[in-house]
């Protein structure tokens, strides 16, 4: 990924934002204001990832709609919290790795990474003590596991079509 590449570009840090919200937007309708994401504390990015991109000088895309999996249950909407929750983890090491990069100047753009603030530990212990309570029945933990296994392929697919950039930005020697 050309995230964390020496010569990445303002211009592909709003593309990413865009495809992210295409999918985190959805995902969040579906998962939100459920009682698991309550129970938790969820909190929404996608107003981060919008305001994020108008920070940053890009507006709302309009992608095609993309295909979230259906989360019909308890266990199912842990296992895809699971997966949003996740990536706020990942995510801190991400938004070092941008304000390295850029500079101050777009750190209230990268707040899509951080949505707890200083609480990211806090909140990941919080989601756990849920997890493990939904998933004490082996049947639940299965369905949470295939819940979080759909939702990681949603994300995925919805991202692939950065695999193709930094693919063309490796091979034509742009990036600058």
């Amino acid at each position: 990924m050309r995230l964390f590449a020496k010569d990445y570009r303002r211009d592909e840090l709003i593309t990413l934002f865009g495809c992210l919200l295409a999918i985190h937007e959805p995902l969040e309708a579906a998962l939100a204001g459920t009682p698991e994401a309550m129970a938790i504390g969820y909190r929404s990015r996608t107003p981060l990832l919008v305001n994020g991109l108008a920070t940053l000088g890009g507006q709302r895309g309009s992608s095609p709609p993309v295909l979230v999996p259906t989360y019909s249950s308890s266990a199912s909407r842990i296992g895809g919290l699971y997966v949003l929750e996740g990536s706020i983890l990942g995510g801190q090491v991400i938004r070092r790795q941008l304000e390295a990069h850029f500079g101050n100047a777009i750190r209230d753009a990268l707040d899509f990474y951080s949505p707890y603030g200083e609480d990211v530990g806090g909140q990941w212990i919080r989601f756990r003590t849920a997890l493990a309570q939904i998933t004490a029945d082996e049947a639940a933990g299965r369905e949470a596991e295939l819940a979080a296994i759909a939702t990681f392929s949603a994300i995925g697919l919805q991202l692939a079509c950065l695999d193709t950039m930094d693919t063309t930005y490796r091979h034509s020697g742009s990036g600058s």
